[in-house]
């Protein structure tokens, strides 16, 4: 009698280390998923951090340029504008600035389009 309930003990026992190690296996395989999810974000999270950096090195350099002029130390040169005289029509813009020497070349080249044509009212 007491050699049977040591034996029904025993497989209670090994039943409970055998459900155990169940879960512990679950738990581990839910980690790995988990730890490749996080690196995958963390990979992610490092692009968008390197694009931010460029992005931002960027407009300093162009904030620079134009602390430069402000302060006097460049020259600016605008070569054309144009003035937007309707709602309906949008102003498009490209703005380049040139080093040289002892100025800073802006070269703006804009063109206005209207909601209801195709053609460029200005272009320069």
């Amino acid at each position: 009698m007491f050699a049977q309930k040591l034996e029904d003990d025993l497989d209670k026992a090994a039943k409970m280390v055998k459900t155990a190690a169940g879960i512990v296996a679950s738990i581990a395989r839910e980690t790995d998923e988990f730890a490749e999810e996080v690196e995958r974000i963390a990979e992610q999270t490092e692009k968008f951090a390197e694009k931010v950096s460029e992005v931002t090195e960027k407009i300093e350099t162009e904030i620079d340029d134009i602390l430069d002029v402000i302060e006097g130390e460049k020259k600016l040169v605008v070569t054309s504008y144009q003035l937007v005289e309707n709602e309906n029509q949008a102003a498009l813009q490209t703005t380049s600035i040139e080093k040289d020497d002892s100025k800073t070349i802006v070269i703006v080249e804009s063109s206005v389009v209207s909601e209801n044509s195709n053609n460029s009212a200005f272009s320069s």
